[in-house]
């Protein structure tokens, strides 16, 4: 007989806010209308049209510097080139089912290019969205880097970003996080996934053992667990776009 399986939840739940900041309004300003006293008699000067900044004109002085604002965050963005190992690619150079400690994961080249800045110029954090996952990847350097490293100070190594990702897809859903899926379709994915995940597991009591701790966040990927790469991400700032496969 099949034994019947239930799927379990985590009683936390994580919020994550973010906060967009509005530029400040611009001052109205109003010329004021010259007396001439350099007559015999006081004749009014001609009436200088008032230059009042309106609502109107107020909104696309607003929308021009937030459109600055975005511009030079793009610009900023395009030159920030990613480590090779960690580039888009159909054939990757490194072999990483992120459902598993990066311990376990190939690389083609040496690995002690793992040490090296995932970017480059090297920047002390990163962040990484995906598609099917809502939580967003924070990447932050390691406590202890390698003596390489030394001359860039605290940055964010090819290492950490695998590391990173394994690390943030471990956790176990909620019960809310899981009835937010969007459709039975989406569902049905997430469940099979799990199921999936659970019997890869060798040694019948481990495997009872990870199917009590329920559905986790990496198995909102599906089938997608194989590292393709990062993707350059529409938002600003050192954001960038988890590509996974089946």
């Amino acid at each position: 007989m099949r034994p019947n399986r239930q799927v379990h939840f985590s009683s936390t739940n994580t919020l994550y806010t973010f906060v967009t900041q509005t530029p400040e309004a611009t001052p109205l300003l109003t010329a004021k209308r010259p007396l001439v006293n350099d007559s015999p008699k006081a004749t009014k000067a001609p009436r200088e049209k008032s230059r009042v900044y309106a609502a109107k004109d107020n909104h696309d002085f607003q929308r021009h510097s937030r459109r600055l604002s975005l511009d030079s965050q793009l610009d900023q963005r395009r030159s920030t080139f990613l480590h090779f190992l960690l580039a888009p690619s159909t054939d990757p150079h490194i072999i990483y089912d992120v459902s598993l400690p990066p311990e376990t994961l190939a690389c083609r080249y040496p690995s002690s290019l793992l040490a090296e800045p995932a970017t480059s110029p090297a920047v002390p954090v990163l962040v990484i969205e995906s598609p099917n996952c809502p939580w967003p990847i924070t990447v932050i350097p390691s406590s202890s880097p390698s003596p390489l490293l030394l001359a860039y100070g605290a940055v964010v190594t090819v290492w950490d970003v695998l590391s990173a990702i394994h690390d943030a897809l471990r956790p176990p859903v909620t019960l809310e996080e899981y009835h937010a899926l969007p459709s039975l379709e989406a569902t049905q994915r997430v469940n099979l996934a799990y199921s999936k995940r659970c019997k890869r597991i060798q040694g019948l009591e481990a495997r009872m053992e990870e199917g009590l701790r329920g559905v986790r966040r990496v198995d909102f990927l599906g089938d997608a667990t194989r590292f393709m790469g990062l993707a350059t991400h529409t938002s600003a700032g050192h954001v960038w776009k988890l590509v996974v496969s089946a």
